[in-house]
């Protein structure tokens, strides 16, 4: 299993750092106006009901006069009642509706980064990733776009039910009331500080224990061959015991404020009201309708803080989520101004429709110019290197495993930018144009093919969502596989299963070679295409390749002999350097 890290931060960062404002994705979420909205319907819920309840009194005055109730009281004291609860749901739908609408950005915010930082940043880090585009993103929309404006209106609803008791009760009941409320807000605070760590620890411990679940479920044919399925499920459930424990301390710090909130708090303010309404009704200061009032005011006073309690988890795994979204886009933002930094101390600042080749000169397919590539926070890989590769051209990249083969693929798909140097494809300079743009002229087939949960037909779809059966049997002829395929009962509706797992290893990976295919871009790129297959399922991808590679540009990475025995010229990846094998 991978190395735990539950604090939900980089490793060795323990010590505490200067709090980093969120990011301006994760603040606006959610608009201004829905969070006023929200607090306002809880307000005039509160207000309704705070009438109602002076209403009421007034009635039950009326009624020990021996007076009769007129049709004006009771038309009141249902108005300011079927208000309250209309102003409640409204407050309760628009939440709801919020909190959707702030999952879907949030989803979008990590899709986003999906694509910004490229499957080569993200390759280790994938079931962080999934927790925090799923349950994260509801986590951290519960949080901002319904407990923030929730707290909020909890906080600041007391205020209008004790000026309601000041003028319709007494303004000394209003007085204790608002000192009562005040601790509120303080044991808010306190137990923020003290559920911060266990917030992050929570969120750390859940990412990690998912990410151990996945690999696991990834991984399951290796483990079961390997004989360490018992041996992985005994750290699985370590893990889960850690997890446990995790959430066992947050509950109780939130089961904690429920009691105080739910049973002190609460209690001790409805005792204040029941002995302020006697002790008034005794010295006549109080009409028995007046102390009732102000025994129903209170419990409406207290209920919103009771609110707080109860949702209390929301903010402490909200917070914890809202940070790594956070985190994430500032990432994002990172790379890109990265790449801006790359673009501006560029030794030739043109725009891209200039980024062309002389016509009287052809500009090779690939090229790469006195080029130095790392990863970020990584050595260098690749050290002023300068290699072409022309157009129609087949070319072979070799080197050890490690050496930096697939960092240049990187680089090419837009993935990873040089550290110097200009990288060119197809006459533009990566520096300027979109990742987009250049991975549309590459169709690129991988070392280890990834097929989605779909049909045959499907997967082929993706690059060319309106080929006709007849391009997709064309594509799997040019790949070796279209027999095959006729030969199953459904034919291109065949299901492939969970990352292609009804197909074998080389039909997969001739699968996506057809998919390259159908994708029809001037260059093709292959990474170990032949690594993962048998000698006979070799021999057909090499033939397909072959024939797909007709009238294109190929750079093949590679490690067999095999695939590389019909190419034109063998770049060699060593020591920092890309150079032709004589």
């Amino acid at each position: 299993m991978s190395t735990r890290n539950t604090s939900g931060t980089a490793p060795g960062s323990s010590r505490k750092r200067p709090k980093t404002p969120l990011h301006p994705r994760v603040t606006s979420a959610v608009a201004r106006k829905d969070t006023y909205l929200q607090v306002a319907y809880r307000w005039s819920s509160v207000l309704a009901a705070s009438l109602a309840a002076v209403w009421i009194g007034s009635g039950v005055d009326t009624a020990r006069g021996g007076g009769v109730l007129a049709p004006q009281w009771w038309v009141m004291t249902f108005l300011w009642s079927g208000l309250a609860a209309v102003m409640s749901a409204c407050a309760v739908s628009h939440s709801l509706t919020t909190q959707a609408q702030t999952e879907r950005e949030f989803r979008r915010l990590t899709q986003d980064a999906w694509f910004a930082l490229g499957p080569t940043r993200l390759k280790d880090r994938s079931g962080r990733m999934l927790d925090l585009a799923t349950n994260g993103a509801m986590r951290a929309a519960r949080y901002r776009g319904g407990f923030l404006s929730a707290t909020l209106a909890s906080f600041s609803s007391p205020i209008i039910v004790c000026l309601v008791i000041g003028f319709a009760v007494s303004w000394v009941a209003a007085g204790l009331m608002v000192l009562l409320v005040v601790v509120g807000p303080l044991l808010m605070e306190v137990f923020n500080k003290s559920t911060r760590a266990a917030g992050r620890s929570f969120r750390g411990s859940q990412t990690f224990l998912r990410q151990s679940f996945l690999q696991g479920i990834g991984a399951l044919e290796s483990l079961i061959y390997a004989g360490a399925g018992k041996a992985y499920a005994k750290d699985l459930a370590r893990e889960n015991e850690i997890h446990r424990r995790t959430i066992m301390r947050l509950l109780a710090g939130n089961q904690s404020l429920i009691f105080f909130m739910d049973i002190i708090f609460s209690m001790v303010a409805v005792l204040l009201a029941t002995f302020l309404g006697a002790s008034g009704v005794n010295a006549g200061t109080l009409t028995p309708g007046r102390a009732l009032s102000l025994l129903i005011l209170t419990m409406i006073l207290v209920a919103p803080v009771d609110l707080i309690g109860q949702f209390f988890y929301i903010g402490i795994g909200g917070r914890a989520t809202q940070n790594q979204l956070s985190a994430l886009a500032r990432e994002v933002d990172a790379v890109t101004e990265a790449s801006h930094r790359a673009r501006s101390t560029s030794s030739s600042p043109m725009p891209l429709s200039q980024h062309k080749g002389d016509e009287d000169e052809a500009e090779p397919a690939l090229s790469f110019t006195d080029v130095t590539v790392g990863w970020p926070k990584g050595p260098t890989l690749i050290e002023h290197v300068t290699w072409h590769v022309n157009a129609g051209e087949r070319v072979a990249l070799i080197g050890p495993s490690g050496i930096g083969k697939s960092t240049v693929s990187a680089v090419i798909q837009g993935y990873l930018e040089p550290r110097s140097g200009q990288v060119r494809v197809l006459g533009h300079d990566v520096d300027y144009a979109s990742g987009a743009s250049i991975r549309r002229d590459l169709a690129v087939v991988e070392q280890r093919t990834y097929l989605f949960n779909g049909s045959i037909a499907d997967n082929l779809r993706m690059v060319a969502p309106d080929a006709g059966d007849d391009e997709l049997i064309e594509a799997l002829t040019q790949a070796n596989l279209a027999d095959e395929i006729r030969s199953f009962p459904d034919g291109l509706n065949t299901q492939v299963g969970d990352h292609g797992a009804r197909l074998s290893g080389g039909q997969a990976q001739r699968l996506a070679i057809a998919r390259a295919f159908l994708k029809r871009s001037p260059i093709l790129l292959l990474d170990e295409p032949t690594s993962q297959v048998d000698l006979t399922g070799e021999a057909l991808i090499v033939q397909a390749l072959e024939r797909i590679s007709r009238q294109r540009t190929v750079l093949m990475i590679a490690h067999r002999r095999a695939a590389i025995d019909n190419v034109d010229r063998v770049l060699v990846v060593g020591d920092k350097k890309v150079e032709e094998r004589q």
